[in-house]
């Protein structure tokens, strides 16, 4: 046996060993912390420190965080009063309701709604009037939505919220 030590920088194998490991680990560090981010295409990829942070879990940069929260802070164009909807007769619920055939997929036909879609039955005329302009103006989003009031006029809206507040529902 040689009087040379196994774990010592004098051996040619341990010397390459470790440079080996050292070497996997720096591609490994180059993969996992900037290329995979970089390579998601849900992200912006600003630059390495910030694929960094991501790999690291950080969700965001401060930067993008602070562009996101000002992004979703936009208020609606709608002022609605009650004295707006004070016009609902029985022709305005009328047109209500058959325009409402449209919406019973989701939000039921004078009851609760299916699956996860709020139960508009007995609900104020002015909370749904404002949230269809909401929907039609792109101050709230759904994409299902946004596809029904697309073609919905003012009035239209004015008389859904009208036949909807005029339903009556088995919970109250």
């Amino acid at each position: 046996m040689s009087a040379e030590r196994v774990v010592s920088l004098k051996n040619i194998w341990f010397r390459g060993s470790v440079a080996a490991v050292i070497a996997i680990a720096a591609i490994a560090a180059l993969i996992g912390f900037v290329w995979v981010p970089s390579a998601q295409s849900d992200t912006a990829f600003e630059g390495i420190w910030d694929a960094i942070c991501r790999a690291a879990g950080v969700p965001e940069s401060p930067r993008a965080t602070q562009q996101h929260a000002a992004a979703a802070v936009r208020s609606s164009d709608v002022i609605v009063t009650p004295q707006m909807l004070i016009q609902r007769d029985s022709d305005s619920i009328g047109r209500g309701a058959t325009l409402a055939m449209r919406c019973t997929t989701c939000h039921g036909a004078a009851g609760p709604g299916a699956a996860d879609s709020p139960d508009l039955a007995g609900q104020h005329d002015v909370a749904i009037y404002k949230q269809l302009r909401d929907f039609k103006s792109g101050h709230r989003a759904s994409a299902v939505m946004a596809a029904f009031v697309q073609n919905l006029s003012d009035r239209d809206m004015r008389d859904l919220s009208a036949y909807y507040a005029s339903c009556r529902t088995g919970r109250r």
